[in-house]
């Protein structure tokens, strides 16, 4: 990420630009290094962010029980 337009925890709309991608370190391109943490171990976003069907799973309880399934197969 080349540079970050957002605050942590900040509120943001659908659409909006969060960053801006860019070639920077050791990197061979531009290219975005996308993760999600979750009581500090990596989560995959899978199950969580649908980005075929363009669905993002946040029905309370829902979205916390599928990060702590994911937690504990690990």
């Amino acid at each position: 990420l080349y540079s970050v337009l957002v605050n942590a925890k900040q509120a943001v709309e659908a659409g909006q630009p969060i960053g801006i991608s860019g070639s920077t370190g050791r990197s061979t391109g531009e290219h975005l290094h996308f993760q999600m943490e979750y009581k500090d171990k990596t989560i995959d976003p899978k199950p969580i962010l649908d980005y075929i069907n363009e669905v993002i799973r946040t029905v309370k309880g829902q979205i916390s029980q599928q990060i702590d399934n994911e937690l504990r197969r690990k």
